[in-house]
């Protein structure tokens, strides 16, 4: 089933008792959340529930999939994540599904990984592991996105210059994601400017397309003692701390592959593994654990080599 066949069948009152969303833009399945949600008119906090299914257990969550709903038509349960388990683990939850019809809508999350050249199999097989539910892949449509952004722009009046669009569609085109962050940030930067002139903000806005988000976390690497300073300067522009994460993380991947010596480099992967775990919990400590990891580990790949100290 494609996104658009999901939104016909609940725009026709077909609602499902079970869903899998499976694709590797997490903004398109939070928005077909969004739709199974206003189709089954949630509009309690009892009748909603989100949670990661690779933390969940099946014991102390399947009798609550039972409990009647306060308000709304039936209760939602959202399980995140689906990606972090075992293929064996993930049959355990289908044959609890299995088990006896749902009388309320659970709906589980795969988000597959972008650099995997056998996602589109890897949904399928995993789509087949749930015969009893409504399997929806999303596939993001690339020659729209340029479209997209323009149809943003004209409708929030950025006044976007000809060169930022063109980096836009060209940086985020495979991240519908990213492209939906990045946009939200050049509108904040505009709010906070709005004291200037049309012409000066136009002028800012043209200059952004510039900004290099990697920039604090290169010199972190390479030793430079500033990285805290500048990770505070661009924090308003790399969006979230799970986007910072990744930044550090794919960094951290690209540059272990051109050292011989690995030192303090697991140490450094189990530091961002458990910010990982933070920004998803929602931490309050994530400034806390990002000002120590950037004070105590800058200069991992200095003179070459890895050093974990």
């Amino acid at each position: 089933m494609t996104d658009k066949e999901l939104r016909n069948d609940l725009k026709n009152g077909r609602i499902s008792n079970q869903y899998v969303l499976i694709g590797d833009e997490p903004l398109l399945i939070e928005n077909a959340i969004g739709v199974i949600k206003d189709a089954l008119k949630i509009d309690n906090p009892f009748d909603y529930e989100s949670l990661s299914i690779s933390e969940t257990s099946i014991e102390e969550t399947l009798p609550k999939l039972f409990v009647s709903s306060f308000i709304s038509a039936r209760r939602l349960f959202v399980f995140r994540n689906l990606e972090e388990l075992s293929e064996r683990e993930i049959k355990e939850w289908q044959e609890a599904f299995h088990r006896q019809p749902l009388p309320n809508c659970a709906v589980m999350t795969y988000v597959s990984n972008k650099e995997n050249p056998w996602r589109k199999y890897d949904a399928e097989k995993i789509g087949g592991l749930f015969p009893d539910a409504q399997c929806v892949t999303f596939v993001l449509d690339r020659t729209r996105v340029r479209d997209w952004i323009v149809r943003r722009d004209k409708r929030c009046g950025l006044g976007l210059a000809p060169e930022m669009i063109d980096y836009l569609e060209e940086e985020f085109e495979s991240d519908i994601t990213g492209l939906k962050n990045e946009l939200e940030k050049i509108e904040n930067f505009l709010a906070e400017q709005k004291l200037l002139s049309g012409e000066e903000m136009r002028s800012l806005t043209a200059g952004l397309w510039d900004y290099d988000k990697y920039k604090f976390v290169n010199t972190f690497f390479y030793g430079g003692k500033d990285a805290l300073g500048q990770f505070e300067e661009c924090r308003s522009y790399i969006g979230n701390y799970a986007e910072t994460v990744s930044i550090l993380g794919r960094r951290l991947v690209k540059n272990a592959t051109r050292f011989r010596d690995g030192a303090g480099l697991s140490e450094m992967l189990e530091a961002l593994l458990t910010m990982d775990r933070k920004v998803k919990t929602s931490s309050l400590f994530l400034d806390l654990y990002l000002g120590i990891f950037l004070t105590k580990k800058w200069g991992v790949f200095k003179k070459g080599a890895a050093y974990g100290k």
